[in-house]
């Protein structure tokens, strides 16, 4: 018979992101990892923001939208998948 000690299977790994923005403007972000190789980091979190997007009259990116993401080693994009509150997705 198994024991539960209260413990997750697996620890959560964090990944410590910093978005630089000319001229002087940091952003750092500590996020769960999802999945790491030689090519791509797959990350999600949260949307901190205090400041909302909007395209086409719809708010698309605002505090609380859930966020994964895509970064490609070696490429200078980042691929992202915005949900809402209601856990829609925002762009496809």
């Amino acid at each position: 018979m198994s024991k539960r000690t209260g413990f997750p299977r697996e620890i959560i790994q964090k990944l410590h992101l910093r978005y630089i923005r000319l001229p002087n403007q940091v952003l750092e972000l500590y996020d769960d990892l999802v999945y790491r190789s030689e090519r791509v980091i797959v990350g999600k979190g949260q949307i901190t923001s205090a400041h909302s997007v909007m395209f086409d009259g719809e708010v698309v990116l605002a505090s609380g939208f859930q966020i994964v993401y895509f970064d490609f080693i070696g490429k200078w994009f980042t691929v992202g998948k915005i949900r809402n509150m209601q856990e829609r997705f925002k762009f496809p």
